[in-house]
């Protein structure tokens, strides 16, 4: 089965604050309580709310989110922004031989605890464009962590790798 995405959005800097309640309309419609993976429902962060939209939706839709957070502001990628409807379609679509599967370790510090969870990426590899989400057990499920283009050389290097070092869960 292949995989077709839809158009880009059709977004400009300059009409942005106009769109981003369109946006966060589509990530609503499309995306929140809406999906599944292996038969088990994909989860959204909900809290903390910035300017009255979910945490996750911010994930999804900003670059370099950990530096942004810390000042307090918020700057939208407007190429994350055109391909929010994507985000479903290769999450729906996931056993696509377009797309590219592996489930990777990943480590993260909370407080003074370490802790590994499995991060599932979905690559729409003609597409340059990842979706990853990370494996939760309470609820039980997937938690959508977050999704962005691929067209960077470094990262195309690092995903072919990386795909072919880490099992498919497709497979298994």
């Amino acid at each position: 089965m292949t995989l077709e995405l839809p158009e880009l959005l059709e977004i400009e800097w300059d009409n942005y604050p106009d769109r981003i309640n369109d946006i966060y309309d589509i990530y609503l419609n499309e995306i929140y309580e809406k999906l599944s993976l292996f038969g088990k429902p994909v989860h959204c962060r909900i809290v903390p709310i910035y300017d009255n939209k979910h945490e996750c939706f911010w994930h999804l839709m900003t670059q370099d989110f950990e530096k942004r957070k810390t000042n307090g502001e918020r700057f939208p990628d407007l190429q994350r922004c055109r391909r929010i409807h994507w985000i479903a379609k290769i999450i729906t679509n996931y056993q696509s031989s377009d797309i590219v599967c592996w489930v990777k370790q990943h480590r993260r510090k909370i407080g003074r605890k370490s802790l590994v969870e499995d991060r599932i990426y979905l690559w729409a590899k003609k597409y340059n464009f990842v979706v990853i989400l990370g494996k939760q057990k309470k609820p039980e499920g997937y938690q959508l962590i977050t999704s962005y283009c691929t067209n960077d050389p470094d990262t195309i290097y690092r995903f072919e790798k990386q795909c072919c070092e880490y099992p498919d869960p497709r497979k298994s």
